[in-house]
């Protein structure tokens, strides 16, 4: 299943269509900042960097929500195996920070690369692999209950998603 063209059949607000709505905000970062180039403009390359840094939120809902639903229906495997993806991503955050804070130009060119390619692979992980198997292993009150639990984290969206289940 190419799950990609099929999030739009997921209703508005479903926890995964706005997983998906978080992607192609990350690609269009992902894209600034990597077009940046510090040394000639360190505040639009930080203003970008510190936009992206609301991933954040993103990991903790899958971290403190998606989860444990899973693991619930006996799947493990993301809790253990993305739970080590976020805190890598997290050390290169936090050293990239470091490196901004200290305007070590030549270690932030560097280290975007890194930084870049560690969240395109987590992120076709979550297309290829979590997000199509957390569609087939829960079910409406599942999704339902995690969504109100979401509400407390926040998303990475310019405004919060459709209320789910959305009445129609």
């Amino acid at each position: 299943m190419n799950i990609t063209s099929n999030t739009t059949l997921l209703q508005e607000g479903h926890p995964v269509r706005n997983y998906f709505q978080e992607n192609d905000i990350i690609h269009v970062l992902l894209g600034l900042l990597t077009s940046i180039n510090s040394m000639n403009d360190l505040q639009k390359y930080i203003n970008v960097f510190n936009q992206l840094y609301t991933i954040e939120k993103r990991f903790i809902r899958k971290e403190n929500q998606l989860f444990p639903f899973l693991e619930k229906k006996g799947w493990d495997g993301p809790s253990q195996g993305m739970w080590f993806f976020h805190d890598n991503l997290r050390d290169q955050f936090r050293l990239m920070r470091y490196y901004i804070r200290t305007k070590n130009l030549e270690k932030i060119n560097i280290n975007t690369t890194f930084l870049v390619s560690g969240i395109y692979r987590l992120m076709q992980v979550e297309e290829t692999v979590l997000f199509p198997k957390a569609l087939q292993l829960l079910n409406e009150e599942d999704w339902i209950t995690m969504r109100k639990g979401e509400e407390e984290i926040g998303w990475m969206l310019p405004e919060p998603p459709a209320a789910y289940p959305n009445p129609e």
